[in-house]
């Protein structure tokens, strides 16, 4: 082999190996689901109950359940008693938001549902809740 065809050779090797590199990166992240259901606590009076699964091939820590109303400023909560869980891959961990307390309030299911709930993890990044159950 000559000079040439050796430094051709290496080329593609970087190459492909930059592809490698970069199709594990992609494939070892986490996925985060985050889901939004009202609960009735007693009559007409309705919680928040934010559950989060990670179904990735990272731990993720989640720090805050954040909060935003139609047309006003969010809030953000801790999301668990020593304000951050870990979760691990394959787990699921939830939290009930009451709405005593709070510097907004709902009395229907349809104001609720009209909230904006995001999960906020460890680096900062935001995880959009999606809204089931019935209402």
């Amino acid at each position: 082999m000559t000079a040439d065809q050796i430094s051709y050779l290496a080329l593609l090797t970087s190459v492909a190996s930059l592809v490698v590199s970069f199709l594990v990166l992609y494939r070892d992240r986490h996925v985060v689901s985050v889901r939004a259901v009202p609960v009735e606590i007693s009559a007409g009076v309705y919680s928040l109950h934010v559950s989060v699964s990670n179904s990735g091939r990272r731990p993720i820590s989640v720090t805050h359940v954040l909060l935003v109303p139609p047309q006003q400023p969010g809030f953000s909560m801790n999301f668990g008693p020593n304000g951050t869980e870990r979760i691990d891959v394959g787990e699921r961990y939830s939290t009930t938001i009451d709405p005593a307390g709070l510097p907004t309030s709902w009395s229907t299911v349809g104001e609720l549902r009209r909230f904006k709930v995001f999960v906020q993890d460890a680096v900062g990044k935001k995880h959009k809740a999606v809204w089931e159950g019935r209402g």
